[in-house]
This record gives C-alpha cells, structure tokens and sequence, in this order.
C-alpha cells in the first residue's frame, strides 16, 4: 500500500504486477501509525521505504525528461535480461510501452532501428535476443 495513504487513511490506488512468485503482506493502517510512534526501528525502515519511492520516481523523471528513448530502452531491455538472467526476452512491445511510459508504436519503431543496427534480434513468436 502506498505509504502516504495508509498515514491519511485513504484508499490506496496502487497497482502491481507479479512477475515472478511473490509474497505481499498487508498491514492495517490503524497499526502502522502505531508502531511509527512506538518504535524508531519500524519508524526508520518507513522512512526508508519513502525515501527509496521519491528517488525511483526523480529517477524516472530524469529518464523521460533527459534522456532519449533509444537509450531508455537499451537499459530497459539489459536491466530485464540481468533480472531474468536470460538474453532471450518473451516481451510484448505494449508491456515495454507502459514499463516506459511512452507509446507502443514508439517501442516498435525502436526494436526495428535497434535490429537493424544489430543490437537486438525479433522473432516471430516475441521473443527479443539481446546481441
């Protein structure tokens, strides 16, 4: 949940998906406060947590306001292939869109510009290989 709703007692409308098996843990909002106020250990992991989201998120806006989508793309593609520990990639280019926050038809354009500078090969079945 996100963290600045469970402190204002609103619903959350964060949304995830799993790509791999995942454990999640559900905490009662009531609670939470409680254990910030009675407990500096929780209280600093809370921070921590916030400060981690508010960096992701200037990270990101760095990335779609500095830097070009090619670029975004390739760290994008090798940032999956280390986590997947695999350089054949089953991505869909809508997936890749909204992971980047750009168009679909601007992640296709690209894969095409990158196979044809020989950086990556599509299959026919959706299957990207990094080079």
């Amino acid at each position: 949940m996100s963290l600045s709703t469970c402190l204002n007692d609103k619903k959350s409308s964060v949304t995830a998906i799993a790509e791999s098996n995942s454990t999640i843990m559900l905490l009662p909002s009531d609670k939470v406060k409680k254990w910030i106020n009675n407990s500096p250990a929780f209280n600093n992991i809370f921070y921590e947590l916030y400060n981690t989201g508010y960096s992701d998120m200037i990270n990101t806006l760095n990335q779609v306001l500095f830097e070009n989508i090619e670029d975004r793309l390739l760290k994008y593609l090798h940032e999956t292939k280390r986590i997947k520990q695999n350089s054949e990639l089953k991505l869909k280019h809508r997936e890749i869109a909204d992971d980047l926050g750009t168009a679909r038809e601007v992640i296709s354009r690209m894969l095409k510009k990158l196979e044809k500078d020989k950086r990556i090969h599509q299959e026919k079945n959706g299957i990207i290989k990094i080079l």
